[in-house]
């Protein structure tokens, strides 16, 4: 089975003003070939992991990369 992944990339505390989100997005979509490729300025709260379980489960997503800052706080659902 080929990896049908989702990029969820998160954009607070800073990262959006180091990084060219947006870019990365679009590179993920396309030249990577991800199947969903989004960002979140709150990740890591309810409507953030709401996001990510919505999509696996419409896109049927059977992989999931997170990229951000994460500290002392678990996702759990």
């Amino acid at each position: 089975m080929s990896k049908k992944i989702g990029l969820y990339i998160y954009t607070g505390d800073g990262i959006a003003d180091a990084v060219d989100v947006d870019k990365l997005l679009e590179l993920a979509t396309g030249e990577l070939g991800v199947a969903v490729a989004k960002k979140h300025d709150d990740l890591y709260s309810p409507a953030g992991f709401e996001m990510i379980k919505a999509d696996v489960e419409a896109e049927e997503l059977n992989a999931i990369a997170v990229a951000g800052y994460l500290s002392g706080t678990i996702m759990k659902g």
